[in-house]
């Protein structure tokens, strides 16, 4: 059964609950790490054969609807509107973040994965394409290699300008007042509040933490100036500090 069959069952159960509500990006990103925080997995780019917004945050994880439905549930407590609406091999919930409605949706891809999305329920009244049940594996987002030259500037030297919260499956959330970036080491998809973002080279682990490229500081609306052979001026807001630099 297509997924647009579920996800039309679940919207009339469970839009009364958040009349009104407009999608939020900052929500879907909350919300799809929590997920992961619950089961697992990492969060990635949405395959683009789907029909969702471009702030949607999808994750694949290992295991079954059945062994994960509870778990997903249990972490969202009174947050979940009803109860999840499963129909074959899909399974969705529609959750209230703030005054934002946003929904859950688990698809079975194979005997022990699943793809995860998490959207607006806005996004739901469109048809996601069947083709989610099969999500052959040249959808995944490919690991790119970091381009050579490149700088890039040691998350552990951020402190006090920005917060980093290691999350499962090697991602790592960076956050500061009025910014989110989500990267994965080893590859350019990244995410922020408003969406997916492609990184100009790939965050990679080093012996002394995870490096992270200069220009993507701008993503979490921090300047770089003064940037010399070996270190730069790094400014977030009203903090600031001079860091030292790694060329690849």
């Amino acid at each position: 059964m297509l997924i647009r069959s579920l996800m039309t069952a679940t919207l009339a159960v469970g839009l009364a609950g958040v009349a009104g509500a407009q999608s939020g990006s900052s929500a879907n990103a909350a919300l799809g790490v929590e997920v992961s925080r619950a089961i697992g997995g990492r969060l990635v780019t949405c395959p683009a054969k789907l029909n969702v917004t471009a702030q949607a945050v999808c994750l694949y994880v290992p295991g079954t609807l059945d062994a994960n439905k509870a778990k997903v549930k249990a972490r969202l407590g009174a947050r979940a509107i009803g109860d999840w609406k499963t129909s074959g091999k899909t399974a969705s919930l529609v959750v209230r973040e703030g005054n934002v409605g946003s929904y859950v949706l688990l698809a079975q891809l194979g005997a022990s994965e699943l793809l995860v999305i998490v959207d607006s329920p806005k996004a739901a009244r469109g048809a996601l394409s069947s083709q989610v049940k099969t999500a052959p594996a040249t959808t995944r987002p490919a690991t790119t290699p970091t381009s050579a030259g490149a700088t890039f500037v040691n998350v552990a030297d951020l402190r006090g300008l920005v917060t980093a919260t290691p999350q499962t499956g090697g991602v790592v959330q960076l956050t500061r007042a009025g910014g989110l970036l989500i990267v994965t080491p080893g590859s350019t998809s990244a995410r922020t509040a408003s969406g997916a973002v492609t990184l100009t080279s790939a965050p990679f682990q080093g012996g002394a933490g995870l490096l992270l490229p200069v220009d993507a500081l701008k993503l979490l609306g921090c300047t770089v100036t003064n940037a010399t052979a070996g270190t730069a001026n790094v400014t977030c807001g009203s903090s600031k500090a001079t860091v030292k630099l790694a060329v690849r």
